[in-house]
């Protein structure tokens, strides 16, 4: 009797199973601890301490020892090794990589991270197995490499940054070059399949799947109880995000309000300086950057009125996902695919080029409006129609199964 080989699954990641960073692929790996193949992450480096992964999968040792974000180490390894040359040269003219310092720079230093990872990669795979990475990015540029070394299937999930090119300057280096080369293009919303389709035509015979993320149910929000209206957002304080326009619009509110931001970032002293001056009635509350686990905790002890997202560039937000799984109504500008779960019954859904005066009218209106209570039971219904963790990943587990068999 021949037994059958177990496959194997390698998941390429940024830091995770490490650190307290992509907390979504945590959620995930509760589905894909349940399959019958090997599961092994592989991240790009180490940062912080493993987290507790359920029993069965096997983290390899990080390609890199070091974060290669603006790190001189990315030279030395990128350069003097071993890895392929020749394939960044058609790629550099036909993406015109030399227009533009910054165009010219992003192309040099992902050239850089591709030849170090590559140099690294120890793992010997059979044609069998699939190669998926969490990210459209970083590592998932690996793929067309690895792809012709070992002949296996790869594929690669897309979100926000990793996919949009206007969030990154206009310009992402290897795009078509790695789309050409994966079996499935995976996008987490609608708007992230036509932005491929329509900039790098990506259509059949390709395939190309939507399989949103999810988040898991941790129960409702409390009711109020506090004559306040509780305002939260939760995000990096980092330009994209605008959380300082959102500070802005905080104080221009005419009612007694608390503001609580979940979150750090280079940008947190603006907020800190427009907080400063808010009126007696309005209360900020910065409180860093917190676990996940600890985030869910306080939706389930604090009733929260309103969630808000004024970012200028997302995929689907977790964030968003994590209020409506609580039942807060969320207000959000309309930016990548965030309109497909955000409407009117659940709440507002701006304009991107919003200014501060304009989102605080928005928010007032909220604060006023009878409809408050019946959008606490539609987000919660959204949640459970497109923002669903059982639902989401057994879909998306069905996928791996196909790509396996076939």
């Amino acid at each position: 009797m021949i037994m059958e080989t177990q496959k194997e699954i390698y998941v390429l990641t940024t830091n995770f199973p490490y650190g307290s960073g992509e907390p979504f692929l945590y959620a995930e790996s509760s589905f894909l601890s349940k399959r019958k193949e090997k599961i092994h992450f592989l991240p790009i480096w180490k940062d912080g301490e493993q987290r507790s992964l359920p029993s069965g999968f096997v983290v390899e040792k990080p390609l890199l020892d070091f974060n290669p974000k603006g790190n001189p180490k990315l030279i030395l390894k990128g350069v003097f090794c071993f890895s392929p040359f020749f394939f960044a040269i058609p790629v550099f003219f036909e993406e015109k990589a030399w227009k533009g310092k910054k165009r010219f720079w992003d192309f040099m230093t992902s050239w850089l991270l591709i030849r170090a990872m590559y140099s690294s990669w120890s793992v010997k795979l059979d044609e069998d197995a699939l190669l998926y990475s969490y990210w459209g990015d970083k590592s998932a540029l690996l793929l067309p490499l690895l792809k012709k070394r070992f002949h296996c299937k790869c594929i690669s999930r897309f979100h926000g940054t990793d996919i949009y090119e206007e969030a990154c300057g206009g310009y992402k280096p290897f795009r078509r070059w790695l789309y050409n080369e994966l079996d499935v293009a995976i996008p987490i919303s609608e708007n992230g399949k036509r932005y491929l389709q329509d900039r790098y035509g990506i259509n059949a015979p390709k395939m190309i799947e939507v399989h949103r993320l999810g988040v898991f149910d941790h129960g409702l929000n409390p009711e109020k109880e506090e004559t306040e209206f509780h305002i939260v957002s939760c995000s990096n304080i980092v330009p994209v995000k605008r959380v300082p326009l959102l500070a802005e619009a905080i104080g221009k509110l005419d009612f007694k309000v608390r503001w609580t931001h979940i979150g750090d970032g280079p940008l947190r002293s603006e907020v800190e300086f427009v907080a400063e001056k808010y009126p007696e009635y309005v209360t900020c509350e910065l409180l860093g950057v917190i676990p996940n686990a600890q985030v869910i905790r306080y939706y389930a002890e604090h009733h929260v009125d309103l969630f808000v997202n004024a970012s200028r560039s997302e995929g689907v937000p977790v964030s968003i996902m994590e209020a409506f799984s609580f039942g807060i109504p969320v207000i959000a500008t309309d930016v990548g695919g965030v309109s497909e779960i955000v409407d009117e019954k659940v709440g507002k859904i701006l304009p991107m080029d919003i200014d501060a005066e304009a989102l605080a009218m928005t928010i007032a209106e909220l604060h006023d409006s009878t409809l408050l209570r019946s959008m606490r039971d539609n987000a919660r219904q959204r949640w459970t129609e497109k923002c669903n963790a059982e639902k989401n990943y057994t879909d998306f587990c069905y996928l791996l199964t196909k790509l396996l068999k076939g």
